[in-house]
Order: structure tokens, then C-alpha cells, then sequence
């Protein structure tokens, strides 16, 4: 029986999940999601369609190009590595410019980004041989309030049991203190039968 499976890594903060995650998706010809180049990518949309200027945000038009943007992750198997694809283009060597890396912090911190960038990695993650690295965000007021800290931690595993049983399971974590204060957890179960007439 031939299983589809994704591998989800945890840790903290330099601990080595990148190179693991990479090691892994090398060795099996895995597509290896790097979810700081989708910041990247998607970074390096803004600043082509001028909705990021002079690390100036235009908000009205970030809403309106969300649904625009399509970031993949193709293994080269001549590389032995994954490349970032932003709509089809392969961008990456462009995202990993000075520009986007002085603009992409700013990016990281704006909501609707992040729920944007959630929903594609969960698309991805529901197709086969993925190895995906989980990662917690922290976002800083810096600026105004050093004690203000946001915290957003998602997982989500999709497994296929066999061609008719799926199962997928998540887990979110949130803080955000001027919102409420405490965590939000939000976790779920979901189990699939699929058959075919």
C-alpha cells in the first residue's frame, strides 16, 4: 500500500529545522517548504505592483492583490533543491536580494498576509511528498510598546490512510494582547470517505 505523507518539523529557533527539513527533501526528491521565502516572494509581489513603497504600505491595494498571488515550490533535480515559484516565475535567487530581505519584515507583521500565506501553505500541504517546516511567528510593536507580542502557531497534518480514508488534524495557537488576554487554541479533527461510483 502506497501512503501520501507530509513531515511537519518543530522547533525552536535555530535549532536546525531548515537543515533537516532540507536534508530530508534532498535525499527523497521532496518539495521542501520554506515558508520565510513565501514572505519573500510574496514581499517581492508588493514591491513590483508598488503596494509597498519606501517601506510604505498601501493597504487598499494589498487587499486587492491577495487573491493574485500563487507561491509553489518545485524540486530541481539537477540542484537537488527546491526552488520558490511566485505565479509560475522562479524567483528564487530574486527574493534573496538585499531589497526584499530590508522590506520583508515589515510585510511579516500585517495580518492579512499571514492568513494568506496559511491558506497556501495548506493547499500545499495537502498534495504528495511534502516536507514542510512548522514555524512559530512572533510579531513586536516594537516602536510604541516593547511589551506588545503577538503570538501565531499553526500546524496542520493532512494523511492519506489508504485511497478511500483521509484524516486531518489542526492546531492553532494564538496571542495577540490587545485583543484578548490569554491564548486562543483552536484545534480540529477532520476523518474523509471518499468513494467512487
Amino acid at each position: 500500500m502506497s501512503l501520501t505523507f507530509n513531515i511537519a518539523i518543530d522547533g525552536h529557533s535555530s535549532c536546525g529545522k531548515s537543515t533537516i527539513a532540507k536534508s530530508i527533501a534532498q535525499k527523497y526528491g521532496m518539495r521542501y517548504i520554506d515558508t520565510g521565502a513565501m514572505y519573500r516572494a510574496i514581499t517581492l509581489y508588493f514591491m513590483r505592483n508598488d503596494i509597498i513603497k519606501n517601506k510604505q504600505v498601501d493597504f487598499a491595494l494589498l487587499s486587492d492583490s491577495l487573491d493574485k498571488i500563487t507561491i509553489n515550490f518545485q524540486f530541481n533535480s539537477e540542484l537537488k533543491k527546491s526552488e520558490t515559484f511566485l505565479n509560475n516565475e522562479n524567483v528564487e535567487s530574486i527574493i534573496r536580494g538585499f531589497e526584499v530581505s530590508d522590506n520583508v519584515s515589515i510585510i511579516a507583521q500585517i495580518k492579512e498576509v499571514r492568513e494568506k500565506l496559511i491558506l497556501l501553505q495548506k493547499a500545499i500541504g495537502k498534495s504528495k511528498n511534502v516536507v514542510m517546516e512548522n514555524v512559530l511567528n512572533l510579531y513586536s510593536n516594537y516602536l510604541e510598546d516593547l511589551k506588545n507580542v503577538d503570538i501565531d502557531y499553526t500546524i496542520s497534518l493532512v494523511m492519506s490512510v489508504n485511497k478511500w480514508i483521509t484524516a486531518n488534524i489542526a492546531f492553532q495557537a494564538i496571542y495577540d494582547d490587545n485583543a484578548v488576554k490569554g491564548f486562543q487554541i483552536r484545534e480540529a479533527l477532520g476523518v474523509g470517505l471518499t468513494y467512487g461510483f
